[in-house]
């Protein structure tokens, strides 16, 4: 008969393949399965106690992944616990070659190796540089923005920038050839957008890459980076090059309160250990990298941080010797950008960074025409509705859309809230004229109306 110690774990066992099999349904989870099948739940009373494979929690906690542990777990919190013998177990995959001769052989290998379930064909030093840099961003990459969830509507205005980032991502896997690449626009223009849209498709084919080369899928590989009639081992040998890729999505704030944590020994006090393992692996982070999309780079200029921006510039001249993709957006001209900053005595560490962000090309997101705002609208309300009829300016023209919207975003405002409006019943030229007046309000109420 078991015991209530044996009868506890395997119910917590049982209890943790269902929150996996929930896990790893969720996009945001999908490049970290590996480490959560090293992770080991330990449940004591309204706690669940989830012991990692390193320091990992950071990537593990977001939000849908911790309501399902709590609703299958039955807890009230979660807590993240590095564990020793995890760490180890899972490193030891670096020790298996890198290049595989087959998937079978490999995950033979690897297992043989860990004791541990069969993994996909990557060292762990691989899995742990991929979390680390695009998995372990995902929430620099925002769901909002993603290309299924959010289309961006191309114009006559922003198409310049579209097609110039495009064609420097055309050769992925390989190095660009125009790079790095600065876009200018005003708040409002789409620059974001724009980035993590192109960060979004890049990270969606480094997936499938990734499971197209563990099973040797030639035609597949073929397909997916548009290679042609090309021999089957070019095709394996890009594939694993695109499954080993790195990108990463950041804002320059972002990238500040990083700098700042990585050199403030005050913040790590009592935790030493732990800073030395953050700052390297800062470094182990850019310095792999293959595409950099630094969004926000503005920001770098408000903290006043001469470290800041020479840490910036390293990074930044780094990919750029190595030929990787590095592009960035600002909000403004980079001639107006240095005059903002004119008097500050970070100006001229500040031109250094942004003159190495334009090597390859400025290009800039024009104020979009009346056209443009009015397909920007339709295009949401399709793809939110594909039933919802479309309007025209003269619609617009009636009411006070153009006197109050300046901006893509305010397009974009407008569609959202005339669509749920629209789930209200009402029809589409009263569900937009109910978006326009609260586009305005919050306008008045942000003082950015007249």
């Amino acid at each position: 008969m078991p015991t209530a110690v044996e009868t506890q774990g395997h119910m917590v066992d049982e209890l943790w393949d269902k929150a996996l099999e929930r896990l790893f349904s969720c996009k945001s989870y999908t490049g970290l399965k590996q480490v959560l099948e090293y992770c080991r739940p330990e449940k004591n009373n309204n706690v669940l106690v989830l012991k990692t494979p390193g320091r990992f929690e950071y990537m593990l906690r977001k939000p849908e992944g911790i309501a399902i542990l709590q609703e299958e777990f039955k807890v009230g919190a979660v807590r993240f616990e590095p564990d020793e013998e995890l760490k180890k177990a899972f490193q030891a995959l670096a020790q298996q070659p890198a290049t595989p001769t087959s998937p079978s052989a490999l995950e033979e290998r690897a297992s043989a190796a860990t004791g541990a379930p069969v993994m996909t064909y990557k060292r762990a030093e691989q899995i742990i540089a991929n979390i680390l840099t695009y998995f372990g961003n995902a929430d620099n990459l925002s769901q909002d923005n993603h290309p299924d969830k959010n289309p961006y509507k191309v114009t006559p205005a922003n198409g310049l920038a579209y097609r110039t980032v495009k064609r420097l991502l055309n050769s992925f896997p390989d190095p660009p050839g125009e790079t790095p690449l600065l876009v200018h626009a005003k708040i409002g223009m789409g620059k974001t957008h724009l980035l993590q849209s192109f960060a979004w498709q890049l990270a969606d084919k480094i997936s499938q890459a990734r499971d197209l080369f563990r099973t040797q899928d030639v035609e597949g590989g073929r397909k997916l980076l548009e290679l042609g009639d090309v021999p089957p081992e070019t095709v394996l040998r890009k594939l694993e090059k695109a499954a080993r890729a790195r990108i990463r999505c950041i804002n320059g704030e972002e990238f500040t309160r990083e700098h700042i944590l990585s050199t403030n020994k005050d913040a790590w006090k009592g935790r030493e250990g732990n800073a030395d393992t953050y700052k390297q692996e800062r470094e182990v982070l850019y310095d792999t990298l293959d595409v950099l999309f630094f969004d926000d780079l503005h920001a770098l200029a408000r903290g006043g941080k001469q470290s800041t921006l020479e840490y910036a510039y390293k990074v930044v001249n780094r990919l750029y010797n190595a030929r990787k993709a590095v592009i960035s957006a600002v909000d403004t001209s980079p001639k107006l950008l240095l005059e903002r900053i004119k008097d500050s005595g970070i100006r001229q560490d500040f031109e250094r960074v942004l003159s190495r962000c334009y090597e390859g090309g400025i290009i800039e997101i024009e104020d979009p025409a009346k056209e443009d705002l009015v397909d920007v609208i339709n295009t949401h309300l399709h793809h939110m509705n594909p039933q919802l009829g479309a309007v025209t300016i003269d619609d617009l023209k009636n009411g006070t859309f153009f006197s109050v919207a300046k901006s893509y975003r305010d397009a974009l405002s407008v569609a959202n809230t005339a669509y749920k409006f629209t789930l209200e019943g009402l029809s589409v030229d009263k569900a937009i004229a109910n978006g326009i007046r609260a586009l305005k309000e919050t306008r008045a109420a942000s003082g950015d109306l007249f």
